[in-house]
Parts: C-alpha cells; sequence; structure tokens
C-alpha cells in the first residue's frame, strides 16, 4: 500500500526526526537513499511512500520495536501539536495506522454481550458478514479497496471512507472469545450492523441523516463503554455529511499538549505578537476546547509570553472563555459523541 505525502506527513517526519536527534544522513542511510531524497520527502516534494516504509522510518527514528504500541501513540501527539496542521481525520495515512491495522483488545464482556445480542436477532456469523461486507451506508462497489482509508470526492468536498470487507470465521473468532485481538475498525462494524439490525431492520439502503445520526451516536457509546478508541480519541471514520459537523477531535488526554501550545506561542511572539492568536486558532481547528482543557490554558503564565501586548492576552483570554461557554451550551447529545 502506498501514501500520497501530505504536507501534514512531510512536516511531522522532520519534526519527529528533530525530536529524537536523528540527523539526515543517519535516516537516508537506513532509508537507503540519498540525503537529498530525505530533504525532498520532509519537504513534501516526494509524491508517495510505501506502508512498510513509512512504519520501519518512524519506528528507527523513535527507536521503538513495536509500532502500533510504542511509535504510533507519540506520532498521534505529535500531529495534534504540529502548529498549521488540518484535522487527523483528513490524514488517510495515520487513520489507516490507527483505525485499520492498529491491534485492539477485545474484553470478553464485550464479546459476550455482542454474540448475545445477535443471538437476539438471529444472526449467526456468516449473515454477520455478508451484512457487513454489503456496505449499506458508504455505498462503496467492489472496485474499491477493501479495509483501505480512501479519500473520496463527494461533490461537497472529500471524505475518507473505507469499505468493510470481512469473513465469517473473522466474526464467529471475535464472538466465541477466540481471537481476544482484532482491530478498531473491524469491531466498530460488528457494533455497528448490530445497532443497524436492532433499530432499522429490513432497510438495506443508506440511512436518512437524522437516522444515521442516531445510529452513529449509539454505536460511539456502546464502543466507548467497553473503552475502544482509536488514538486520537474518534468514534469511528463517519458517513454523513451532518455527523461530522458535529464530530470534533480529542483534546485534553493529550501529554504535553498546554506546553506544547505554550511553546508555540511563545515562538510566535518571538517573530509577530499577532501570530500568537493565529497559532492558537489552528489548534482551535484541530481540538475540541473542553472545560477541564481551557481551565489548564487559562493557568498558563501569561507574563511570560514575551512581548505580546496586555490587549492581545485580554483578547486571547476572552477567545478562551468563548469557548468555555460554547461547550456550557451544548447540549448532550453533542458531548456525546466522543468519549474522552
Amino acid at each position: 500500500m502506498k501514501f500520497d505525502v501530505t504536507p501534514e506527513l512531510a512536516s511531522l517526519l522532520k519534526t519527529l526526526r528533530a525530536k529524537n536527534g536523528r540527523s539526515s544522513k543517519e535516516v537516508a542511510e537506513y532509508l537507503g537513499k540519498s540525503p537529498s531524497y530525505l530533504s525532498k520527502l520532509e519537504g513534501g516534494s516526494v509524491q508517495a511512500i510505501e506502508s512498510d516504509v513509512l512504519k520501519g522510518m518512524m519506528c528507527f527514528i523513535e527507536g521503538g520495536a513495536d509500532f502500533y504500541s510504542q511509535v504510533l501513540p507519540d506520532v498521534a501527539n505529535l500531529l495534534f501539536g504540529l502548529r498549521g496542521s488540518t484535522r487527523v481525520m483528513d490524514q488517510p495515512w495515520f487513520m489507516q495506522f490507527d483505525v485499520i491495522e492498529r491491534p485492539v483488545e477485545v474484553p470478553q464482556g464485550m464479546a459476550d454481550d455482542l454474540r448475545a445480542h445477535f443471538q437476539e436477532l438471529g444472526m449467526d456469523a456468516s449473515r454477520i458478514a455478508i451484512y457487513v461486507n454489503a456496505n449499506y451506508d458508504s455505498e462503496l462497489d467492489d472496485s474499491v479497496p477493501a479495509n483501505q482509508v480512501i479519500r473520496v470526492n463527494h461533490g461537497d468536498g472529500d471524505r475518507l471512507l473505507i469499505r468493510p470487507l470481512c469473513d465469517a470465521e473473522q466474526v464467529e473468532g471475535v464472538l466465541s472469545g477466540r481471537d481476544a485481538k482484532s482491530t478498531y475498525h473491524f469491531i466498530y462494524n460488528l457494533v455497528h450492523t448490530m445497532f443497524r439490525m436492532s433499530s432499522f431492520p429490513g432497510v438495506t439502503s443508506k440511512l436518512p441523516p437524522a437516522e444515521a445520526i442516531t445510529l452513529l451516536s449509539s454505536a460511539a457509546e456502546y464502543m466507548g463503554r467497553w473503552e475502544i478508541h482509536s488514538l486520537v480519541g474518534f468514534s469511528h471514520l463517519l458517513s454523513s455529511d451532518e455527523f461530522i459537523a458535529h464530530q470534533l477531535p480529542l483534546s485534553n488526554a493529550q501529554d504535553g499538549v498546554v506546553e506544547r501550545i505554550a511553546a508555540l506561542l511563545s515562538e510566535a511572539v518571538e517573530h509577530d505578537s499577532l501570530n500568537a492568536l493565529n497559532d492558537l486558532n489552528s489548534f482551535y481547528e484541530t481540538l475540541d476546547w473542553d472545560p477541564a482543557f481551557a481551565i489548564r490554558l487559562m493557568g498558563l503564565p501569561f507574563s511570560k509570553l514575551g512581548s505580546m501586548s496586555y490587549a492581545n492576552k485580554r483578547k486571547l483570554m476572552g477567545e478562551i472563555r468563548a469557548l468555555l461557554d460554547r461547550y456550557d451550551g451544548m447540549d448532550e447529545f453533542q458531548r456525546k459523541l466522543e468519549t474522552y
């Protein structure tokens, strides 16, 4: 599998290398490439990179033996901290690693609960697999590669979608408790199928937006109840524009995020104090500001922000308070869309 080298990926690779004290020469030698190739890769001039090469490169830079448990979590934290980064769900390479490939532990209680619900619905492993593979909601046909995050143009903009594909043996392995290790995407598809069959039996077409939101919310809450999460806190990749509008990524569970914001603000102040507000806006676009996180940020030593004027500091505080008010005004449905 190959991934497009997005500007965010190029920037992340350079930052990851600098953070871990790896020289360009070291990384280039590991890749079996010239230093000029690495320079082009980190500069965004290389168009695509193979999945295994990217994973190996990140492991080498981080010095981690296990990509999914040791390296990818750090990459997730760093990706969120990048200034000007787009929302993580716009990065196919990351979503592929996190949602499709990363192993997750399925609690025995969850497996038992799913099996009991499917038995009530009269669905065995074969019927479940057929239903999942029918892919009623995203409506991707067989020409689309299965179990891969792909970018699809829907006329109103690009979205990342996945065509799920599984077999009865995989389903039986999880429901029986025989296979305690699975992936986030596979488990989500089982949960999604369970709620869809329970709430909309016999419906074999794409659900209307209101019904889709209800279904996705129920599935997300169920996944959260059993503590099955993606690294970035997403409940799942989404299949409706309306739900995307409500969906916001994880904020306060990322270690050191406040310190990174403070460092970036200070860096901007050194060049132009007004840029500090622009940097904060970048994080606002990427993070869901819950009260605990905002309160932590309000505890920053504003007196240490260099030459930022008092007026700008007041404006900064005002924007943070506005974010608190916005959160406090959310209804319970919006607050429960994401598990923190």
